[in-house]
């Protein structure tokens, strides 16, 4: 997996750590990056259009294709 910077302060990936990971409503794995600058948490989905989105991505991908 590569690590994107920090989000939030731009901290490289040295300044970066592995801290958890957590199974979405889809099955897939998310993965949260520590910030060791800031001392905060980012899930690697952030940013990302589907990022604390509650609706199934298949259900979105149907509402679009639908339009």
């Amino acid at each position: 997996m590569r690590i994107r910077p920090c989000p939030r302060c731009g901290a490289i990936a040295e300044h970066l750590a592995y801290h958890n990971r957590y199974t979405l409503k889809s099955g897939q794995m998310a993965t949260v990056i520590r910030c060791k600058q800031r001392m905060g948490t980012f899930c690697d989905r952030y940013g990302a259009a589907f990022y604390d989105l509650k609706t199934p991505e298949e259900k979105v991908d149907c509402a679009c294709a639908s339009e």
